[in-house]
């Protein structure tokens, strides 16, 4: 690998330029700054008479092609564009403005300029001749001298930055965000840096970087930062402190390397100063002002317009611009190599090494959430946060409130719900949704055992201040504390809730968990942290812990259970006031619940079995009033489904419906058609177009298709009844009278247990239903969904039927259908459009791709970036990258064994064996041959309705990008630019276009740029 020169060590090299969007040279999203200077300027070249940019290019490619013409004296024969071209130019940006030169230059350009214009007069003319007065008016052009100077020369600027080394003053003016003028100043020591306004800094002090304050001239040292988002944690190095430190970091970015990446200086003509070509030094403006400033850079892109810098005197000044041409930003960078912190440089010298912060120091908060554990009994909530160090204002990751009770139920539960309740000996998995609690599986994990108070917790565990920090860790992590902590931080189910790392992605874990500690964070709350080494693995917040509790999960006394016990015990029926049939499941539930209550009961069952007996008596039905109910009503169910919702008993269609239900907290109308359905509680929907199901949702009062429906499997669905259980399909009813059913007593409805066929509520999934009751009423079918008590009966004296009757939970969903016009909806509406292609929508989406694309498969869950000289895949971090006529191909994971941040897997790929690739299409094809479609490249064929299909010859490069052997076609979804794969007549993949990064994916594209221009 070449390198160029630099004075920075190389790993700090790559990781400052992720702190900044993008990087040069077509690896970042880079783009250039409106400027009156012509493009050619830009670049490594620079001027020796610092003239204003020339279009040499045009003039070098014009005179070589004249140059190989006929030198006929036949003026018939003779070319003269490239002169007629120049001369246009100096007419458009010279004449009139001899002010701005020197009068010797100027003159030698008019004089050129003049022969030139007498020239093209002369009737006989020579090539020679036109070519020699080419010549001698860009020599004119090149050779102007600009009256006003720069003040001092690129180089010098570039000097300048290197030898200021970290150690400066910069005073920041904001002119722009509000009508009072704001300044801000900051000391940069070489070691770290001081916002005087908000008296708050950050220095290396030991082998951690720390945040310290400054009041009335006194200095408070702060812990040791932690960083977020990266590994490892601790801050080891500067490039570190400039990439995570919320309040910005060091003065890398100050140097002749951060210039040469993220922009090069341009000459204005009659200016002191450059013009700095490249957008990313919008918020590189404004990165100084720190945390100040929070805009994202399209947002700068339309604020602002131009950006320049200058020296003089030892004076760096720069100024930001807005669209008016007004100044809104500017800075100035005094006392290099001159710069301290007078009461950093007295507060080191007298304490030569870190001294713990006392309020850090975890005994006394261990203590006092020891002093909660009274009787085996405690209840703590924790706040578990991956890759952030887990402030208030931060959401956690993960919730886990872990409660032991020796005596009673002790449970774990996490922050969606699921957990695992250990109650009187019964071990069940559950959900906790809604103040409702649903037993699962029973399972081997013991949470009574998951006690931090007799693990981590306990009297004689040790732990030791780690140097330079305000972390307190134990000295050797025991297999049972270990054991213990891998269960109450839920590692195993760790990679499906751990937060994305601002950069270095998110990290999984293994059996590197290898330390532990304790410190009280600066909100005054115990924090416990997992290690791998110096890398976080996770952090855990204990936010509550005096005998935190979950109510419903709470053992209590069973009287309640016991009264109504002996109330049922007490009803005699020897008068025949009950019907047989209600009072003979009375009696069978009374049976068990004696044999519960005899037993070590639980709050849950408690609960349970209270409903149970409820059921029971809500079903006794008075003998008297039995034939006033209406016994064919399950006659009436039936022949509502096989001649109302359908055209008749043979049909497999059913008539378009509406339905209003609740659901949870869900309350909205759905429809259901052949061709879509549509939900209105939450306005989204499904439909199908080219044999291809997709998603649907209202967005400023219009349908849109955002994705496409995708099964389990990966594939893309081509028929809308093959995601019943998603959009609800009462054809799954279309056997009713195979269905179990009884009358539900005092009433007309009918119950049934056939809870397979209850999927039709969107949402709601059949494994959670228990039974229903269904009823005919004014024509419509309406009911109830049930779901279960979780216990079961174990008498012979009631039928199967009569158990789920009885064993029914609380109400899940209620619904009323009616058969019926349903047009009037957003997605009817929708479908009625006359046309659904947009060619001209999708020309227009494709010219606006940009240089870089993030390209994702909705299907597989493929994530890539492509430009014109890397493919980067996100999920492996793998990137191939086309530099100096080769293809690399490198990891984005640091490389242990030469301290890189990145690893090189490849010096050059091969495309078979011994042929080396020499650009990145060899390999990874073409996606931008996209932009070369035409209207005519693209159109509808065969039935399609939606799909733009792209023109067989015109395609291949595009799927080899993609990684897709099919037929490409293209389509707008809510996303944008979509193209779908398709296998015949069925979609296979669906993959979308986006200009859009993270900061993650900023800093990791910067990373690949600086690799490309400079290790590669």
């Amino acid at each position: 690998m070449k390198m160029k020169r630099f004075g920075l060590s190389l790993f700090t090299l790559c990781l400052i330029s992720c702190s900044l969007a993008s990087c040069q040279n077509g690896t970042g999203s880079s783009t250039s700054l409106p400027s009156s200077s012509d493009s050619s300027t830009s670049g490594t070249s620079e001027s020796s008479n610092d003239s204003p940019s020339v279009d040499s290019s045009l003039s070098s490619s014009e005179n070589s092609s004249s140059s190989s013409a006929s030198s006929s004296s036949s003026s018939s024969s003779v070319s003269t564009t490239a002169l007629e071209r120049r001369i246009e130019f100096v007419q458009d940006n010279f004449l009139g403005k001899e002010s701005d030169y020197t009068e010797e230059s100027y003159n030698a350009l008019m004089d050129a300029y003049e022969k030139a214009l007498a020239l093209l007069e002369k009737e006989a003319v020579t090539q020679e001749e036109i070519d020699q007065a080419l010549e001698d008016l860009n020599t004119a052009i090149d050779s102007l001298v600009a009256k006003i100077q720069p003040s001092s020369t690129k180089q010098e600027i570039y000097d300048y930055l290197d030898e200021i080394a970290g150690n400066y003053t910069i005073e920041f003016t904001d002119s722009f965000s509000s009508e009072t003028e704001k300044s801000y100043t900051f000391l940069f020591d070489g070691e770290g840096f001081y916002d005087v306004e908000r008296k708050e800094g950050v220095t290396l002090y030991g082998d951690y970087y720390h945040s310290y304050t400054i009041d009335d001239g006194t200095l408070e040292m702060g812990r040791a930062i932690l960083a977020e988002g990266t590994l490892p944690s601790f801050l080891l190095t500067q490039g570190d402190l400039t990439r995570q430190v919320s309040i910005l970091g060091v003065s890398e970015q100050f140097t002749s390397f951060g210039m040469d990446i993220y922009g090069y200086l341009v000459e204005q003509t009659n200016e002191t100063s450059y013009l700095i070509d490249n957008v990313n030094y919008y918020e590189w403006f404004l990165n100084l002002a720190y945390d100040r400033y929070d805009y994202t850079e399209n947002e700068i892109l339309s604020m602002f317009s131009k950006a320049t810098i200058e020296l003089e005197d030892d004076v760096l000044t720069g100024n930001l611009y807005d669209n008016e041409n007004k100044e809104s930003f500017s800075f100035k960078v005094t006392q290099g190599g001159k710069t301290a912190v007078p009461e950093l440089e007295t507060y080191k010298s007298s304490h030569s090494v870190y001294e713990a912060n006392p309020d850090a120091v975890p005994t006394s908060k261990v203590e006092e959430i020891r002093s909660t554990y009274e009787d085996s009994n405690y209840g703590m909530k924790i706040d578990l946060y991956s890759n952030r160090v887990g402030r208030l204002d931060q959401e956690s990751d993960q919730t886990i409130i872990t409660r032991y009770n020796a005596s009673g139920s002790s449970y774990f539960l996490r922050k969606d719900g699921t957990g695992i309740l250990s109650d009187s000996g019964n071990l069940n998995e559950f959900t906790y949704a809604n103040s409702q609690v649903t037993l699962g599986a029973e399972t081997e994990e013991d949470v009574s055992l998951w006690n931090l108070m007799t693990t981590l917790f306990s009297a004689e565990k040790t732990f030791t201040l780690k140097d330079s920090t305000d972390e307190y860790f134990l000295g050797e992590l025991d297999s049972e504390t270990k054991t213990v902590l891998e269960k109450v931080f839920d590692l195993q189910n760790y990679s499906s809730w751990a937060h994305d790392g601002m950069y270095g992605g998110r990290p999984s874990y293994g059996a590197s968990f290898d330390q532990v500690s304790l410190s009280v964070n600066e909100e005054g709350y115990l924090t416990i942290t997992l290690w791998s080494g110096e890398s976080m693995i996770v952090r855990g917040v204990v936010r509550e812990y005096q005998d935190y509790v979950i109510p419903e999960l709470e053992k209590e006394e069973s009287h309640n259970l016991e009264n109504l016990y002996q109330e049922g015990k007490a009803i005699d029926n020897s008068d025949g006031t009950y019907s047989e049939e209600s009072y003979a499941r009375l009696q069978a539930v009374l049976t068990e619940v004696e044999t519960y209550l005899s037993g070590e009961g639980s709050a849950l069952q408690d609960e349970s079995y209270y409903q149970l007996l409820e059921n029971a008596y809500r079903g006794l039905e008075k003998a008297s009033e039995a034939s006033s109910y209406d016994e064919t009503m399950d006659d009436k169910i039936h022949d509502y489904v096989r001649e109302t919702i359908y055209e008749d008993e043979y049909s497999s269609t059913f008539r378009d419906y509406e339905m209003t239900y609740t659901f949870g907290e869900k309350t909205g109308t759905y429809i259901r058609t052949s061709s879509y359905a549509w939900d209105t509680a939450d306005d989204t929907g499904y439909t199908i177009f080219d044999r291809a199901v997709y998603n649907c949702e209202l967005q400023d009062g219009e349908v849109v298709l955002s994705s496409p429906a995708v099964n389990p499997n990966g594939y893309i669905y081509n028929y809308l009844v093959r995601i019943a259980p998603t959009i609800g399909n009462l054809g799954l009813l279309d056997s009713v009278e195979s269905l179990s059913m009884m009358r539900v007593d005092n009433e007309n409805a009918f119950y049934t247990n056939t809870a397979s066929w209850f999927n039709f509520i969107p949402g709601l999934d059949s494994k959670d239903v228990h039974g229903a009751k269904l009823e005919v009423v004014d024509d419509k079918l309406v009911g109830t969904i049930y779901g279960s008590l979780g216990i079961s009966l174990n008498s012979s004296d009631v039928t199967n039927l009569e158990k789920s009757y009885l064993t029914r939970g609380k109400g899940l969903a209620t619904f009323e259908i009616q058969v019926g016009d349903v047009q009037s909806n957003p997605m009817a509406t929708f479908l009625a459009k006359e046309s659904f292609e947009d060619k001209e929508g999708v020309l227009n989406a494709i010219a606006s791709i940009g240089d870089i694309v993030k390209v994702e498969d909705e299907v597989s869950g493929d994530r890539f970036i492509v430009s014109s000289d890397f493919f980067y895949d996100l999920d492996s971090k793998e990137v191939y990258i086309e530099s100096q006529g080769r293809v690399a191909k490198v990891s984005l994971n640091a490389d242990s064994s030469t301290g890189m941040p990145f690893t090189l897997l490849e010096d050059k790929v091969q495309i078979q064996e011994g042929e080396d690739a020499t650009s990145l299409s060899q390999i990874k094809g073409n996606l931008f041959a996209l932009k070369n479609l035409t209207a005519e490249d693209i159109a509808l064929s065969g039935t399609d309705k939606l799909h733009l299909t792209i023109a067989e010859e015109k395609s291949s490069d595009i799927e080899k990008s993609l990684g897709v052997s099919a037929t490409l076609k293209l389509m707008l979804s809510k996303n944008g630019l979509a193209i779908v794969g398709f296998s015949g007549s069925r979609a296979e993949s669906f993959h979308t276009l986006s200009n859009t990064l993270t900061s993650s994916e900023e800093s990791d594209v910067s990373m690949i740029g600086n690799i490309r221009n400079f290790f590669l």
